[in-house]
């Protein structure tokens, strides 16, 4: 993104998970996480106030409710990238979460130098050349 940094809203379930990636993406000259969560209500909110440009969720993707909350999560932003994190990276996993918003469907141990190279790729006008 030309001199900008994009801004991210994170939704993990577990606090760890959650303040380790916020802290290394916040380190990137061009993430700023502008706010993080673990609650899905919260995540809603959030969506909708701050319409940030990323959407990175990381939730539980064989619960119930997993794929509607993405969807609810892209009427609350419409314009936001959605990256959804998984451990299944079957067809039938993609599909649904794609159908309900998502952006991205990636695997949770692609690596932190090969999320990042992702999700640069999917921002609208991004260089990927950002260090």
């Amino acid at each position: 993104m030309t001199g900008r940094k994009a801004k991210v809203l994170l939704v993990e379930a577990r606090d760890d998970v959650r303040q380790a990636l916020g802290g290394r993406l916040r380190g990137l000259v061009d993430f700023d996480v502008v706010a993080d969560t673990s609650s899905p209500t919260k995540a809603l909110d959030l969506a909708a106030r701050l319409i940030p440009e990323l959407i990175l969720v990381d939730f539980p993707t064989t619960a119930p409710y997993a794929a509607e909350l993405c969807a609810r999560i892209r009427q609350a932003s419409p314009r936001s990238v959605i990256v959804v994190l998984t451990s299944f990276a079957d067809a039938e996993t993609r599909s649904r979460y794609e159908q309900a918003g998502a952006t991205a469907c990636l695997l949770k141990d692609i690596g932190f130098g090969r999320l990042v190279d992702e999700l640069r790729s999917l921002l609208p006008g991004h260089d990927g050349n950002a260090a």
